[in-house]
């Protein structure tokens, strides 16, 4: 359907087209006449020889060339000149070619005023070839025939099959009542052959627009008409206005307009907004304008980041300071073996945790970070010497990964049983730091124990 409705719209007429012939180019005289009649000709020329080649009806009406000049579309120098083209290809292009010099001559000699007036006619006369030159585009390039087989095929096919296949069969079941007979009507089945059925036959008349049937396109009128209203337009209603007096309207201030009879009593609907007569409990004195209050967007997704960022900093504070207290703890009851592997198992699973912040702790910003830091590992939170006297190693070791902080208390505990110091002796060992940076979170922390 989409294929057909762009055939009609570029079958070409030429009124507007031969509108601006007739205004653009100036002048009374015998040869500016002639000039505004030969453009309005070659427009209707191009159109019937893309025409005759398209369509079988057109084809008939102008088998040769000389049948063009015999119907007033061509003269005999014309069709010389077009004929000593040498060329095996079409030749639509020649009237339009024609055109395109007629304007620039007139643009030379001063009947068309201005470059602006001339470039404009150029580009209508290039939208009516382009019109007809789509045309020609759906005529080379058809439907694929397997295309339109397989659907006609396969329609047939389905109702063929429905024929046999809806059919009431009698069975052995159904041998008893073999004597009454059952009367079944496929209303549904009808009414699905008729709906496609009819489908299958509007789209097998869209194939081709340009044929002999009694829906196809009337190509003969449609250049017959194009012909007769462009010579009109172009010479005899050239510069030709009525002379300008008063309407109707003149003395009167309200415009009513008149009916006929019978529609003048049928109720009217005037197409106003929706909002037109809506009642607002407002009165004209009291209303007072004042500038609307704007809310700064930036200002509120600033403030919901800072949200975001103290309740991740909480979360990780809690979490060192719970594998704080466990280290702590391991300290005091290092004696018992139960104790210290239990509180050992709690490290690890704080260790865990502390893995899981390390994806959204880049949104901390630096100054939440050292603060975090510094409550998480200052001796001075704690009141027990034992904290104070042997986690020397934590100031570096909390802003090492998990893993490697597990390394650290691994190796300090190993260390204190190679000196043989019992479990209230003091660790003086410090890891290296395995990737130094700038940022906050790896800048080294030394606790102010009073000791160096």
């Amino acid at each position: 359907m989409e294929r057909w409705l762009k055939i009609f719209s570029n079958m070409g007429y030429v009124e507007s087209q031969s509108i601006f012939i007739g205004n653009y180019v100036r002048g009374d005289d015998k040869e500016t006449r002639l000039v505004r009649r030969a453009m309005a000709r070659y427009l209707c020329l191009t159109q019937a020889l893309v025409f005759r080649d398209i369509g079988v009806s057109v084809r008939k009406r102008f088998p040769t060339m000389n049948s063009l000049i015999q119907a007033g579309l061509l003269l005999e120098e014309e069709k010389q000149k077009l004929e000593s083209i040498k060329l095996k290809y079409d030749k639509y292009w020649v009237p339009t070619n024609w055109i395109y010099t007629l304007i620039f001559r007139a643009r030379r000699e001063g009947k068309i005023t201005h470059d602006i007036l001339a470039s404009k006619l150029c580009d209508e006369i290039k939208t009516f070839r382009y019109n007809l030159q789509m045309v020609c585009n759906y005529d080379w390039v058809p439907l694929p025939l397997v295309y339109t087989q397989a659907v006609f095929l396969a329609t047939y096919a389905y109702f063929a099959t429905c024929l046999i296949g809806r059919q009431k069969i009698i069975t052995d079941r159904d041998v008893p009542y073999k004597h009454i007979l059952d009367m079944i009507l496929p209303i549904m089945t009808m009414i699905q052959f008729f709906f496609v059925i009819g489908w299958v036959k509007v789209a097998q008349g869209l194939l081709n627009p340009f044929g002999q049937d009694d829906d196809d396109f009337e190509c003969n009128y449609l250049i017959d008409k194009n012909l007769a209203t462009s010579l009109r337009i172009v010479d005899d209603e050239y510069d030709n206005v009525p002379e300008i007096k008063a309407d109707r309207f003149w003395h009167r201030k309200n415009e009513e307009s008149l009916y006929s009879p019978i529609p003048s009593s049928e109720s009217t609907n005037p197409l106003v907004g929706s909002a037109v007569n809506a009642k607002l409990n407002i009165k004209e004195e009291n209303t007072e304008m004042v500038v609307r209050m704007r809310k700064r967007r930036n200002a509120i997704d600033l403030s919901g980041r800072r949200r975001a960022s103290s309740h991740l900093s909480l979360n990780i504070a809690n979490v060192f300071r719970r594998r704080s207290n466990l280290r702590r703890r391991t300290g005091t009851v290092s004696e018992r073996g139960t104790d210290e592997i239990y509180a050992n198992q709690e490290i690890h699973k704080m260790d865990t945790r502390l893995a899981q912040f390390n994806g959204d702790f880049s949104i901390v910003n630096h100054i939440d970070r050292a603060r975090l830091q510094t409550m998480a590992i200052s001796p001075s939170h704690y009141d027990n010497d034992y904290y104070k006297k042997e986690n020397a190693i934590s100031a570096r070791s909390m802003s090492l990964l998990p893993s490697m902080k597990l390394f650290a208390v691994k190796e300090a505990e190993a260390q204190r049983t190679r000196n043989g110091s019992n479990s209230s002796s003091q660790s003086s060992f410090i890891p290296p730091d395995p990737s130094p940076t700038t940022h906050p979170e790896n800048q080294e922390y030394e606790p102010n124990n009073g000791e160096k």
